[in-house]
């Protein structure tokens, strides 16, 4: 019988010697000197060394066995009688150890494999450590189990941390450079004209910024997932518009149904779900690579609270009749950073899934075996119908040429970025005056009294938060827009509020900067 205990920890992964060197007698002379048996075979498992322990152990001597294949020399029920697929768990994770019972005196054993590594840090075979736990103290050997577990699960968490602050600066720095193409394509689509090729590209460039800032939103949105912010969603209407941004998404090979009820209602943010399906179609997508059906359905449907009090709920099935997903896979798909896309997977959309759903306080689940298709179980809190209210009557829209800004103050450091927007403003007649550095926002502003302010907020020598408390305490009335690519608006909860005061996330088109600054000046 074999039991499987803790992988991928310390104990099991070999670590470089803070000892110095020892010849390959001494080294022999040690390893023959302890208990465990150890063996280690190189790359393409043949044996290399067989400690004492080794011989004892399995009863067959050194001499016998090195330069033999690991397969050739253990028992049949010995698990490392098969070894491929525990060195390709080795390689995956870093380690692998299981338990198992042997019908003599030796009782139970303890195996461990790990990798070795040469000089280069590349792969040069693995060792192999057989431990008999009769006679040891097994609470002991389990809690030392347990306080491995927990450090590896810490460890994980630190690197999902440092991820997570990388993942924010590369946001950063991607958005800024999408925003220093954005305006360009506002300014080719209105001098377009009749000319047919810039009517032909503007959109398709237009299409591929749009594409770029849905990924930085992906990663952040990992590291970083807002509150949602839930109302009353009628279902089949969100899926009725959703429906074809699904088909594009899952390709022309893949027919995508969608069936709700008409009285279905979730307490939902339409948005962050909107990622979560549109994450499980494109997976969907590659699951199905010669084609085939996705159905998406939404029932009526009771789960458990945090409490475990029953409550209403809406449940979604999406289903693919695709390759399938293998049980020994399935238990890892919502883990941070697991993948098993060879090219292209960050092991990070359904680990965001999870959260959102979570956040929505629901639940998500999967089904699937190989070759037999996978169904998604997403289960989101019900909620009730909203009540009809009488719409108030639009205001009218300003007209451009009654637009009350005349001059703006922008404060922002990426060249790109500066200049596109200095470009579309000069276009709608607004006169711009481009400062650089935060520390000469304030003097700038007093010597051009501008009806608004764009300001970044990651500025190189001041940061843009202690720039906007200069201007507030000097220009209470002034009304500024907070232009930045980190994408977390509760970056500003901080900061002092007030009806003059906008948030514009890069990449923005045009048309939302003016509408924004227009607000601002109402």
């Amino acid at each position: 019988m074999l039991r499987s205990l803790p992988r991928n920890s310390p104990a099991f992964t070999s670590q470089p010697s803070r000892h110095p060197r020892v010849g390959t007698a001494d080294a022999e002379n040690l390893l023959d000197s302890i208990s465990p048996a150890v063996i280690s075979i190189d790359a393409d498992g043949a044996i290399v060394s067989w400690n004492r322990a080794a011989e004892e152990f399995y009863g067959i001597t050194a001499g016998s066995v090195i330069g033999r294949k690991l397969a050739e020399v253990m028992p049949k029920d010995d698990p490392l009688a098969n070894p491929a697929p525990l060195f390709e768990t080795v390689n995956a994770e870093g380690g692998w150890s299981g338990a198992r019972h042997v019908e003599d005196a030796r009782g139970l054993i303890l195996q461990t494999i790990s990798p070795l590594r040469d000089g280069d840090d590349e792969p040069a075979g693995y060792a192999i450590v057989c431990t008999p736990l009769d006679g040891l103290d097994l609470p002991r050997v389990v809690d030392e189990s347990e306080r491995l577990r927990l450090e590896n699960r810490l460890l994980q968490a630190e690197r999902i941390s440092s991820l997570g602050r990388l993942a924010a600066s590369v946001a950063h720095e991607f958005n800024n450079v999408l925003m220093g193409i954005q305006p360009f394509i506002d300014l080719l689509t209105r001098r377009a004209g009749t000319d047919p090729a810039v009517k032909l590209a503007a959109p398709r460039i237009a299409d591929a910024v749009a594409r770029g800032k849905r990924i930085t939103q992906e990663i952040l949105r990992f590291t970083r997932i807002g509150e949602p912010t839930r109302v009353a969603v009628n279902v089949k209407e969100w899926l009725h518009a959703f429906g074809p941004e699904m088909q594009q998404l899952a390709g022309p090979d893949v027919k995508v149904t969608c069936e709700a009820d008409a009285s279905l209602f979730m307490l939902a943010d339409a948005h962050q779900l909107r990622q979560v399906f549109a994450n499980l179609v494109v997976n969907a997508h590659h699951a199905m690579p010669h084609g085939g059906l996705l159905e998406v359905r939404a029932v009526a449907d009771t789960m458990k609270d945090g409490g475990g009090t029953p409550r209403d709920a809406v449940h979604f099935s999406i289903c693919d009749t695709g390759v399938g997903i293998p049980q020994e896979t399935l238990l890892y798909i919502f883990e941070p950073l697991f993948t098993t896309k060879k090219f292209g997977g960050t092991g990070l959309g359904l680990a965001v899934a999870s959260q959102v759903v979570q956040q929505h306080e629901g639940h998500i689940y999967a089904e699937s075996a190989a070759n037999e298709g996978t169904t998604f179980h997403i289960l989101i809190p019900a909620a009730n119908a909203p009540t009809v209210a009488t719409a108030a009557a639009p205001k009218p829209r300003r007209e451009r040429a009654a637009r009350p800004i005349r001059r703006v103050t922008m404060v922002e450091d990426d060249e790109s970025v500066g200049a596109g927007l200095v470009a579309i403003l000069d276009f709608e007649g607004i006169t711009v005056d481009w400062v650089r550095l935060g520390s000469e926002a304030v003097a700038r502003i007093a010597a051009n009294v501008p009806d608004a302010v764009i300001l970044d907020l990651g500025l190189p020598d001041v940061d843009g938060i202690k720039v906007y408390e200069k201007i507030a305490r000097r220009w209470p009335d002034l009304p500024v827009l907070f232009s930045t690519g980190h994408g977390d608006e509760n970056l500003l909860t901080n900061s002092p509020t007030g009806k003059k005061i906008g948030y514009l996330q890069k990449p923005y088109e045009s048309d939302v900067l003016l509408a924004a600054l227009d607000e601002l000046l109402r």
